[in-house]
């Protein structure tokens, strides 16, 4: 029992200290476990990922689709901000098999939205007017492409003229 009264603090300054003591473990603790989150979210996230690609690259975004049932690369959209202007490239495997498929695409000098119709070649029939296709890239294009937001186009654009 004896070790018991030099554990418990006999002056306020004891106390101060203490408290203080403890403040600082639980604000170690908590720093701790938000730096291990943040690894995690870094490692697993496609948003993150995406993000720090296009930062690098400086005004350049890039989108990629695929068929949904074979899981093809069919092309690769573009938009090069500080030119103004967006590529579309087929990257499906040519061959001799006439395809379409429906775009939408953001009118950097205009600044609308438009869809556009390309015409291809390739090894199979996609039937992309009918099936739909899966986009991969920055996550604002995805959304720009699935359901023709235009809000990221907007803040890039605006926020580079003012």
């Amino acid at each position: 029992m004896g070790f018991l009264k030099d554990l418990i603090p006999h002056s306020f300054t004891e106390v101060v200290l203490f408290i203080i003591l403890c403040i600082i473990i639980i604000i170690f603790i908590n720093l701790f476990h938000f730096t291990m989150v943040q690894k995690k979210v870094k490692a697993n996230s496609r948003c993150y990922k995406s993000t720090v690609l296009s930062s690098t690259r400086a005004n350049e975004y890039s989108i990629i689709g695929y068929t949904l049932k074979e899981n093809i690369e069919i092309l690769r959209v573009s938009y090069d901000f500080k030119k103004k202007e967006s590529v579309i490239e087929i990257t499906a495997p040519a061959g001799t098999v006439v395809n379409k498929v429906e775009l939408k695409l953001y009118n950097l000098k205009t600044y609308e939205a438009e869809t556009i119709e390309k015409t291809f070649n390739s090894t199979m029939n996609f039937n992309l007017l009918e099936n739909a296709m899966i986009f991969t890239g920055n996550h604002e294009l995805v959304r720009f492409m699935q359901y023709g937001n235009t809000d990221f186009f907007e803040k890039i654009l605006f926020a580079s003229a003012t």
